[in-house]
């Protein structure tokens, strides 16, 4: 028997196109301060998309400097209840202390990044990271 192939995909698909988002991408890193002299944007082609060292690296170097305003960081707690400010922030009934207590870091980052990509945000504040969350892939093949 004769097995046909699945048609090439890419693994990852974006929600803009390449050569858009990437230009816009680097103007948005360069705004906000993102510095790097030894990585650089790079379509690796089939939906691969990533950083390309431009020299080589050495044990110590700094890849990239990200200033504080840049970072979307969950901070995890010591032991007990997390501390953080972030469910106050991000709005009235978007998410309830106790939950945001109980997630892990990475479903806090999870909720952060709807947050930012407009899920709990008025249209009226729009992220300052909507350059940065549009380069991002929309979908990925597992």
């Amino acid at each position: 028997s004769c097995r046909k192939s699945a048609p090439h995909l890419p693994l990852m698909q974006s929600a803009t196109t390449n050569s858009v988002s990437w230009q816009s991408l680097k103007q948005w890193a360069q705004e906000q301060g993102i510095e790097s002299t030894l990585l650089q944007l790079k379509d690796f082609g089939g939906g691969l998309r990533g950083m390309e060292a431009t020299k080589d690296v050495a044990k110590g170097d700094i890849l990239v400097a990200v200033p504080d305003k840049a970072v979307l960081r969950v901070i995890v707690s010591g032991k007990g209840e997390d501390k953080s400010s972030v469910p106050k922030r991000l709005g009235r009934g978007f998410i309830s202390d106790g939950l945001w207590n109980e997630l892990e870091w990475w479903s806090k980052l999870a909720v952060l990044l709807m947050w930012e990509k407009g899920q709990g945000r008025s249209s009226s504040e729009p992220s300052s990271r909507q350059v940065w969350l549009s380069s991002l892939p929309s979908s990925m093949r597992t």
